[in-house]
């Protein structure tokens, strides 16, 4: 009865060693016995790729509280990789940007003293998203500063222009060097 005992004793506490330390690992390595310590899932693999989940979209949408960051690859239209920013499902691009440049003649209308303007050019293919860079082809009236450029509608770049002289500065009409980042 005592042998009995004891092993049961002993069998017991090797389950509670081998037990804690399976337990005791906070991370998961497939294909690799050593994990990195600050992921939490490590794949590795010189031949075999990793699959996102796949569904469509109306299985996305059927997703009930979506986790923010949460994965998947949807198949139907628009297909590729998306992630749930927390509030709305994001498609991630991978394209790269177009450059679109343009060179406007415009005749900007006289700036009173120490006041703004906004001028508006009329660029085809730029969108809201996209980055502006506007630059004047040939020298611009002493006094006269570009404050910002942006794309303020589609087809459309606008521009703040400043007068920070004491006088009215009526430029004469020039090129200007426009690009567009979208």
């Amino acid at each position: 009865m005592v042998t009995f005992l004891l092993r049961t004793v002993l069998l017991i506490g090797m389950f509670c060693v081998v037990s804690t330390t399976v337990f005791a690992q906070n991370n998961v390595g497939i294909g690799t016995t050593t994990p990195h310590a600050s992921s939490i899932l490590e794949l590795n693999s010189t031949s075999l790729g990793f699959l996102l989940p796949r569904m469509t979209a109306a299985q996305k949408t059927a997703i009930a509280s979506p986790s923010t960051g949460l994965m998947i690859f949807q198949t139907d239209a628009p297909s590729g990789p998306q992630f749930y920013d927390g509030t709305v499902w994001r498609q991630i691009s991978f394209s790269t940007p177009s450059i679109i440049k343009s060179v406007v003649n415009q005749d900007i209308t006289s700036i009173p003293a120490n006041s703004v303007a906004t001028i508006t050019f009329t660029v085809t293919g730029a969108v809201t998203t996209a980055s502006a860079i506007v630059s004047p082809g040939s020298g611009f009236a002493d006094g006269l500063i570009i404050q910002y450029a942006r794309v303020s509608a589609t087809n459309t770049v606008e521009i703040k222009v400043a007068n920070i002289t004491a006088g009215a500065i009526d430029p004469p009409a020039m090129d200007f060097l426009i690009s567009v980042i979208n």
